[in-house]
């Protein structure tokens, strides 16, 4: 590991006139000649598109690439090929539990009323409805297990990979070439000066060097194409942006500053996939509706988990979940963090904004716990005090379908 660097301030911003005079230009001004560089979670986006949907998408890139304004980073390309199995594995697994809610009629058994007239004929009816239940039942497998069966017939021919297939040509994937240990010691400085980006994703297995790829690929695209750079991307972490009151603000000072001094007095930007779509596309439509299912995509994404899992009975409805998580995993565990109540709190303010409720136990175990690094004790003490505090409250959740149970939720209590 390398010695702290009581310097490191200079090496960030080594000119320091700069500072006052760095200027950024807004996304209007550069939208028609900046490159676009595309984050995994934001590839993603099109799987929950209808048809009419992806095609315009199909347009919007197509247009792009010709003009040779469309970027995939090659670690990003690997990323989605380790992700994608994941979007197919959920359809499948949702449309092979549809079956299971259309339920057959049974025939009432009362021997007792046999000698009821209105019983007999109520007998008939019902023998009559459970023939139609019957053969509407068999129908609908008929015709679900050819849909299944074409599923699992796709390998990289699914809609959204044979747009990706058909587009993203040799120009639009650019694979970095680095040196490992070179790479290693640069994860390392960063890790220790905190200098972003990455270096909150210690805890990953990856130990963040994904986005540190990322970030290089972005820094080599800018230098190269003398150009602003625009990162489409969903993932709202603390180490690309400044946050606030669990909203984002705009990149950090330190991307800003690094990605200027490789493409002199450009710009640098980050964006979601709705808001790339809505600066490309005049349709309100297109836009409303990757804006309502990206925050799927983007949370899940950010957690690791898969979404399939959301079908079971001890999950969250829509777009939040129990996880089914050994607690016993990380408790009292050293390599793990302390949480402070400001962070708890920032982290559930975060959450809230994104889902339509959280879900007490998948927000300290799965999310706080697996996903961004915190022991289960300071994550309890926090939540503890906090509720002393009148500051967050522990309640009941009741989901609208019946088919899920109520679960314990957080929610923030406002004064």
């Amino acid at each position: 590991m390398s010695e702290f660097d009581i310097f490191i301030k200079n090496a960030i911003y080594p000119n320091a006139d700069t500072i006052f005079s760095t200027t950024v230009e807004p996304l209007s001004k550069i939208k028609d000649e900046c490159i676009f560089v595309m984050d995994t979670n934001a590839l993603l986006v099109p799987y929950y598109a209808n048809t009419e949907d992806l095609e315009a998408i199909r347009e919007v890139l197509k247009d792009l690439i010709a003009k040779e304004r469309f970027v995939v980073p090659g670690q990003v390309a690997r990323e989605f090929a380790n992700r994608r199995p994941e979007q197919i594995k959920e359809v499948f697994q949702k449309l092979n539990r549809r079956l299971d809610t259309i339920k057959t009629f049974q025939v009432s058994q009362y021997p007792l009323l046999t000698s009821i007239e209105e019983y007999k004929e109520l007998l008939g009816i019902e023998k009559e409805y459970s023939g139609f239940a019957k053969g509407y039942r068999e129908h609908y497998k008929e015709k679900l297990d050819s849909v299944l069966k074409k599923i699992k017939d796709w390998t990289w021919n699914d809609p959204v990979s044979s747009v990706y297939r058909e587009l993203f040509n040799e120009t639009v994937v650019i694979d970095l070439q680095f040196e490992k240990d070179k790479i290693t010691k640069e994860l390392e400085r960063r890790y220790l000066h905190k200098i972003p980006p990455g270096y909150k994703d210690q805890s990953k297995s990856d130990e963040g060097i994904g986005d540190l790829l990322i970030w290089l690929t972005i820094l080599d695209v800018g230098k190269i194409k003398n150009k602003s750079v625009v990162f489409v991307s969903g993932e709202e972490k603390s180490d690309w942006y400044y946050k606030s009151e669990g909203q984002t603000l705009y990149p950090r000072f330190e991307l800003v500053t690094e990605f200027r001094l490789h493409s002199v007095n450009n710009s640098f930007h980050i964006i979601r996939f709705s808001e790339f779509l809505e600066l490309m596309t005049s349709s309100k439509e297109l836009t409303k509706g990757i804006e309502e299912i990206e925050q799927k995509v983007i949370f899940f994404s950010a957690t690791g988990v898969n979404q399939s899992s959301t079908e079971n009975k001890d999950s969250l409805i829509e777009k939040e979940l129990i996880y089914s998580t050994n607690e016993s995993s990380n408790f009292w565990t050293p390599q793990f963090k302390q949480i402070s109540e400001e962070e708890f709190l920032e982290e559930l303010t975060e959450s809230l904004n994104r889902l339509p409720f959280v879900g007490l136990n998948s927000f300290i175990y799965k999310y706080l716990g697996n996903v961004k690094g915190y022991d289960y004790k300071s994550t309890h003490i926090a939540k503890d005090r906090l509720a002393k505090s009148k500051k967050i409250e522990v309640y009941i959740h009741y989901p609208e379908d019946d088919q899920y149970e109520p679960v314990e939720a957080l929610r923030i209590i406002k004064n």
